[in-house]
């Protein structure tokens, strides 16, 4: 197993089944995180964090913009993954600092390569 874990925020039950089946996959150790405060707090330590950057709950743009902030966490890589008719708030999480976004298909599709990756 990769020695630091995945943190994800991720609320969507689907996506969080996948993400743990994928991680299995890849040999990777998982954390999760629901709100912004928690994410923050468990960031630390992480090799990669992997974001719905459709989250209801709150603005995970608004997380990568503190992640990157904060001079301990900001080598941190990001995963963000939205609609890929969302070009804008693509724009948005790339802007943030977010180091790759990419389509839910692709990510469905990818996802233990991509945790594998990082």
């Amino acid at each position: 197993m990769t020695d630091s874990p995945v943190l994800v925020v991720v609320n969507d039950l689907f996506f969080r089944a996948k993400v743990i089946d994928a991680a299995k996959r890849a040999g990777r150790l998982i954390r999760f995180a629901q709100t912004l405060d928690e994410a923050i707090d468990k960031a630390s330590g992480a090799g990669l964090i992997v974001l719905d950057l459709n989250c209801r709950e709150f603005d995970t743009v608004e997380l990568v913009r503190r992640l990157k902030a904060d001079e301990s966490l900001r080598a941190i890589h990001t995963l963000g993954f939205l609609s890929h008719v969302q070009e804008g708030r693509k724009r948005e999480a790339l802007d943030a600092g977010c180091d790759l976004v990419v389509a839910r298909s692709v990510f469905s599709d990818r996802t233990v390569a991509l945790l594998r990756s990082e």
